[in-house]
């Protein structure tokens, strides 16, 4: 009988990931996802931080026992409020919409809007609390210190202004098209998996194992995309899902992941399209891949999807260089990893100090400091965890290591001429023993400005593509019974169990 569970649980998980491609999938891509696409054309936002203005890392607003402050904003649309102080249990924050309105945001050490987490209090209004996104006259942050020993207070807030701007529609759909393949994939190899020779959106890419665990191969594999001719997408599958290191289960604005499947749902338009996987392991791989792909009689957008893995050990005295990008586009979010040399014997204290400068077109916007950009605080909280737009998926004491995510979904970066994203190292740039990895995220017109990419083209002549109706592999017919199979196997599987628990 022992015997007997055990294989029927073997068969069950196998059919189970057999079964995988069938879940249910959205047929068109999202109202906030398509606002990235529409994002290059929007107004650039205003910026409102508690930034140290002579640069000396004092970004904070000091408040005395008892005191409270008025920060004033703008009229416009609030697309992100971030904010932490030294006693967050002390602490009230107000959002004054208008002169007549005040909001409760932030008492007692709880959010009554939006989320207070491990001391980092954040707002993204324009979903799910579209009332308070709204700024009119007399707009204004009202903080108090209720702690009865002065308190640092920081804050990070972006305003759109409000400005009537044409923003481009997608156009009609023609036709919904699924494409599923299975890749082999041999060690230190490239494979073309998926091409498109129409105009088309990508906006759900699957990538399986086709047995056994992703884990630790999903954060070495690597997804390349060629848009209309020009290299554009060269990164990790997981840095991709905002994971630059570290291999966390979960989901977020832009991606699912289970330790099997991963599932990317940025928005990919093109004239032309061709993707393929590099496998950098020593060993061969066979994957499930899957592409929803909306197609259309037009070119559906001018932007481009581009994402490039990159990286820079610290130099003393030079920041760090994230981006720059000439044209018209937006900045739509950043993985990070940071980890000193091995053997360092430095263990540099302060490697997080560091302030975020992004340039646009010419206009600054400085942040509060490295976790501060990523919507945490205070180095970051003890455990990785996965959220919407922000995250950790890997953090070490000794070596002091950090690995994050911040997706700018809801509140994207537009630049029209230029973007020159820099990011301050350690206290004023003074480590030498850190090593900095990263896959910057944006959207682009063409000519795209993508550094160390190049023109695609195939990896070799032969076919690693095997279409679900070819010899080798799975009709949807098959699929289904596989996966009526898997309901029955994992039923009996169950019964099985428990008749054992009741016998024991």
């Amino acid at each position: 009988m022992t015997q007997f569970i055990k294989t029927a649980s073997r068969f069950a998980v196998a059919l189970a990931l057999l079964a995988l491609p069938l879940r249910a999938h959205a047929q068109e891509l999202s109202s906030e996802l398509q606002g990235l696409l529409q994002a290059p054309y929007q107004p650039q936002p205003l910026w409102f931080a508690s930034t140290d203005p002579k640069h000396q890392n004092f970004d904070y607003v000091l408040l005395q026992p008892g005191q409270t402050r008025r920060i004033p904003l703008a009229k416009g649309n609030l697309l992100r409020l971030w904010s932490t102080s030294l006693f967050p249990d002390q602490t009230t924050l107000q959002l004054q919409t208008n002169r007549d309105r005040v909001t409760p945001l932030w008492a007692n050490g709880k959010a009554l809007s939006g989320t207070l987490q491990n001391k980092a209090y954040t707002l993204f209004p324009i979903f799910d609390y579209e009332a308070l996104s709204k700024l009119g006259d007399g707009a204004a942050l009202i903080v108090t210190n209720r702690a009865k020993q002065p308190s640092k207070w920081y804050f990070q807030a972006s305003v759109r202004p409000d400005k009537q701007v044409e923003l481009p529609i997608l156009p009609q759909v023609t036709a919904i098209d699924k494409r599923e393949f299975t890749v082999s994939l041999p060690k230190n190899s490239e494979r073309e998996f998926g091409s498109w020779a129409n105009p088309g959106l990508i906006y759900e890419l699957t990538i399986a194992m086709d047995s056994g665990s992703a884990k630790g191969i999903f954060s070495q594999l690597r997804l390349r995309a060629t848009w209309d001719g020009q290299r554009a997408v060269d990164a990790p599958l997981l840095a991709l899902a905002g994971q630059e290191r570290g291999d966390e289960f979960g989901g977020n604005s832009v991606a699912d992941y289970d330790g099997y499947r991963l599932l990317l749902r940025w928005p990919m338009p093109f004239k032309t399209a061709k993707l393929s996987l590099y496998n950098p392991t020593n060993q061969d791989l066979k994957l499930d891949v899957m592409a929803r792909v909306q197609s259309f009689a037009e070119e559906p957008s001018k932007v481009r999807f581009c994402a490039i893995e990159q990286s820079a050990h610290t130099e003393t005295g030079k920041p760090i260089s994230i981006l720059k990008a000439k044209g018209q586009g937006t900045l739509a979010g950043l993985a990070l990893s940071i980890e000193p040399d091995k053997g360092s014997p430095k263990q540099t204290f302060g490697y997080l100090e560091g302030n975020e400068t992004i340039t646009i077109d010419g206009a600054p916007y400085e942040g509060t400091g490295n976790e501060d950009y990523f919507s945490s605080a205070w180095y970051f909280p003890d455990k990785p965890y996965i959220d919407q737009y922000n995250g950790l998926s890997f953090k070490s004491a000794r070596p002091p290591t950090i690995s994050a995510y911040r997706f700018h979904v809801v509140d994207p970066l537009p630049f029209k001429q230029n973007l020159d994203f820099s990011f301050e190292q350690g206290r004023g740039n003074n480590t030498n023993d850190l090593n900095w990895k990263w896959t910057a995220f944006w959207y682009q017109v063409p000519p795209l400005s993508v550094p160390g990419a190049s023109g695609g083209s195939a990896p070799d002549g032969t076919s690693p593509l095997t279409p679900e109706s070819a010899p080798g592999g799975l009709s949807n017919g098959l699929k289904i019974a596989l996966a009526v199979f898997a309901g029955i196997a994992i039923g009996v599987f169950s019964a099985l169990r428990k008749i054992k628990r009741k016998r024991v």
